[in-house]
């Protein structure tokens, strides 16, 4: 509204010039920068702290409302599914509990694996140790003959070859020994596994009893609570309409204060003539009187 009054003001001064505007209208004619005398009000800073205010209100208001737009859409989504599907709710909390036991009953597992580990360890420690003893001395006789710088190339390939061979052998003969380590192992663990996956049937038997009645009871009571959704919003954006109402009703006040004043102040500078014609921005080169200046000069005298 408030380029209205800028009209307004404009207009009726145009119309009280009209009988008496001599034919060098030039010398009839003045402009204001409206804005410029406006911003040296002393409430000026006051008005643009209330537009900020009313601005930031009205965008944390859409927000809200967006936002619990969302809220509801997809909490009534939600309701649908429920009252569609309950059994899908259902399926997954089931296989969400069943994940969860079947990762206790894997660490208790691996903790088993560890134990019979460390009991295969012992039982071949022996055989192990026999095999690395066994083949210590030659392996370390042949790379010692590697290190005689007389031996002819066709000797060091001969002796390379021979330690490649006994290498091999002392492999071999260890991947024997881990072949019954593992097998040590994997009979240690074959009863733990079996009592692994009598404890999870067991389990999964009794949470499906029991999740039925839970999670249908949990849905019908999350559905009376949804219901309350919009109401909830319906109140939210009532007491946010009233913040921005009284934003609103603050920031005009101040802009009808203010453009008031600033319109108190050119007629107090036009002195009570009404041969002169002022307008605001002039739409065509204008050869006229800025009285800007003056009306700041005014306004300024205003106490806070």
């Amino acid at each position: 509204m408030r380029w209205l009054a800028y009209i307004i003001l404009v207009v009726s001064l145009l119309v009280s010039a009209c009988g008496s505007l001599p034919g060098n209208s030039s010398d009839q004619i003045a402009v204001i920068d409206w804005q410029k005398a406006s911003s040296v009000h002393p409430r000026y800073e006051a008005l643009q702290k209330a537009k900020a205010d009313l601005e930031a209100a009205v965008k944390f208001r859409n927000e809200q409302a967006e936002q619990g737009k969302r809220q509801i859409f997809l909490l009534n989504k939600l309701v649908e599914i429920k009252q569609s599907g309950k059994q899908s709710f259902l399926a997954a909390d089931y296989a969400t509990r069943l994940a969860e036991k079947e990762a206790q009953e894997r660490t208790k597992l691996a903790s088993e694996a560890k134990e019979a580990s460390q009991a295969a360890d012992e039982i071949v420690a022996p055989e192990q140790a026999k095999v690395l003893e066994t083949y210590q001395l030659p392996i370390l006789n042949l790379r010692l003959k590697l290190e005689n710088v007389k031996l002819t190339p066709e000797e060091r390939t001969a002796v390379e070859q021979e330690l490649a061979m006994t290498l091999n052998k002392q492999y071999g003969e260890l991947a024997i020994i881990e072949k019954r380590r593992q097998a040590i192992i994997s009979e240690k663990l074959a009863a733990q596994k079996n009592l692994s996956l009598e404890n999870m049937r067991s389990y999964a038997s009794e949470l499906k009893t029991t999740m039925s009645g839970e999670h249908l009871a949990m849905a019908k009571n999350d559905e009376e609570k949804l219901g309350q959704g919009p109401k909830e919003l319906a109140k939210l954006m009532e007491s946010l309409d009233k913040q921005v109402e009284i934003k609103q009703k603050n920031y005009e006040h101040l802009r009808k204060e203010i453009d008031a004043d600033v319109q108190s102040a050119l007629l107090k500078v036009l002195n009570g003539r009404k041969d002169i014609l002022v307008v605001k921005k002039p739409l065509v080169n204008l050869t006229a009187v800025d009285l800007t200046e003056k009306v700041c000069t005014e306004l300024k005298k205003i106490k806070k």
